[in-house]
């Protein structure tokens, strides 16, 4: 008996029934103020590629959302300072400088290699650059960026293209490439020349693959057909990854097109989710590559969208065939070509690569995506 007339089981009993309660109490108050981690936003660590993966968007009203990281919106300023923290000392090729420029000027060198899809990233980057001194060379001939331009976005240039900023220390060159024959040996030239390398290189290939073996897909099937792409990702990917320690690499895959019966060259949108499935077996044997794969969802809405009479309405500035075609005078709706995408989707695209590039070194917080 304690004082107070309780027995002592009694008081050892309200004491045990009051450490409980006050465990339980914390327990429920630290699960109510907890986030599960699935709803938690990863930080960028987790998730090195996060701006050029599939997995890390959602899709909605011609827009692609990062739920893995924080995006930044790129403008020329932007550019500018991605370029000046970037460049080196490294030494130009002779093959992408101006002439009378210093071979020893400190310089940033992105290369694009492949066909006309890639070409149109090099013309969004060209406009976000706009404004500046640009000079531009098509066919072996120095122009004004102004004069370039409309060619660049209006026409479909087969050809080499580099483009030189003199306000921001940027050189870009597009190699027309569209089987990426010529890659392997682009890779060995840079690579003789002593840091001749790109800083980033952009590549990708598919479609004109499908144009070359229609008839092949059509007799016997898609394993046959593609199996001149597949030989040349394997003669591609050595080269590749000897340039790695040099160079950031990015593969794109292919885009779903938006007419393939039109064309009578892609046969069906199978047959690019069969070469992209290609690439996702390969990536993995080419160390250090990044594979961009979440551009064709964003194709897909772009498809969509090219209907207004199923999926909207036109505006003034659009105008129409009599499919209900969407176009706009600047192609960010290109609705006309079955094969290559408006603006409004390769912007993004474009906005894609600059975080994945360039985020790493303009001091972003460390939720944005590196």
């Amino acid at each position: 008996m304690v004082p107070g007339g309780l027995p002592c089981r009694w008081l050892s009993a309200f004491v045990t029934v009051c450490l409980l309660y006050g465990w339980f109490y914390t327990t429920m108050v630290s699960l109510e103020f907890a986030q599960p981690t699935s709803l938690l936003k990863p930080s960028a660590d987790q998730h090195p590629n996060a701006a050029l993966t599939r997995s890390c968007y959602t899709y909605a009203h011609n827009r692609a959302h990062n739920h893995c990281c924080t995006m930044h919106n790129y403008t020329q300023e932007d550019l500018h300072s991605c370029a000046r923290f970037m460049s080196s000392n490294s030494s130009m090729p002779e093959s992408v400088r101006q002439p009378g420029e210093h071979p020893s000027q400190d310089r940033l060198y992105w290369a694009i290699v492949g066909d006309s899809r890639l070409r149109q990233i090099l013309t969004s980057t060209v406009v976000l650059l706009n404004g500046t001194n640009l000079k531009c060379n098509i066919r072996g001939v120095w122009k004004d960026i102004q004069e370039c331009l409309p060619k660049l976005i209006q026409e479909k240039i087969h050809e080499d293209i580099i483009v030189i900023s003199e306000d921001a220390p940027i050189t870009i060159t597009f190699f027309w490439d569209p089987h990426l024959k010529r890659l392997p040996n682009l890779v060995e030239t840079w690579l003789r020349q002593n840091e001749a390398a790109p800083q980033f290189l952009l590549t990708s290939t598919g479609l004109h693959y499908m144009v070359r073996t229609s008839r092949i897909y059509t007799h016997y099937g898609p394993w046959e057909a593609s199996r001149g792409f597949a030989y040349n990702l394997e003669v591609v990917g050595p080269a590749l990854t000897r340039l790695a320690p040099h160079t950031r690499v990015a593969v794109q895959m292919v885009d779903h097109v938006l007419d393939p019966a039109k064309v009578q060259i892609i046969k069906t949108d199978f047959n690019i989710d069969y070469y992209n499935d290609i690439y996702k077996s390969w990536i993995p044997r080419v160390p250090n590559i990044s594979l961009w794969d979440n551009t064709g969802p964003l194709a897909d809405l772009y498809n969509k969208g090219c209907y207004p009479k199923k999926s909207g309405h036109i505006t003034e500035k659009e105008s129409s065939s009599s499919l209900g075609q969407r176009s706009t005078v600047d192609h960010q709706w290109w609705c006309s070509d079955p094969t290559h995408i408006g603006y409004i989707m390769i912007n993004q695209y474009t906005n894609m690569l600059l975080n994945h590039y360039c985020n790493q070194h303009m001091q972003f917080p460390d939720e944005y995506c590196k």
